[in-house]
């Protein structure tokens, strides 16, 4: 019987694992595809991240990122600053988020980017057809 339970409870556990590694996988494409990147700066770190396709593609991602890999991030498209920002994020229509208070925000091609004041947080909004 006990034998029985550790491995259900091996199985549970291993099944669960590969869940968590699948949708951290797919967060990170979605992510490189908002920004059109190949690949991901190396200290980005996903801390949440959703998506929804009706009639359009909607993607939202909060990640963390090293200051230093900054401009990295927003070399995939041709990023332009915005005069007029939202100064503080709260969370999106369904993917809630640890509140942000943005510094500077920028807009390319249907995917905006905000930032915190010492770069270290970033909210990635993208949307198309």
């Amino acid at each position: 019987m006990k034998k029985r339970l550790l491995i259900g409870f091996t199985i549970l556990g291993s099944l669960c694992l590969v869940v968590f590694i699948a949708q951290s996988l797919r967060w990170r494409a979605g992510l490189r595809h908002a920004l059109n990147l190949k690949r991901l700066p190396p200290t980005t770190r996903v801390i949440g991240a959703g998506g929804e396709s009706w009639t359009d593609y909607l993607f939202v991602a909060d990640i963390s990122i090293s200051p230093e890999y900054f401009k990295e991030q927003l070399s995939g498209r041709e990023f332009g600053a915005e005069d007029y920002f939202q100064e503080r994020i709260e969370s999106d229509w369904f993917l809630k988020l640890k509140p942000l208070h943005v510094s500077q925000s920028w807009f390319a091609s249907g995917c905006s980017v905000s930032v915190n004041e010492t770069r270290t947080r970033v909210y990635v909004r993208y949307i198309s057809d």
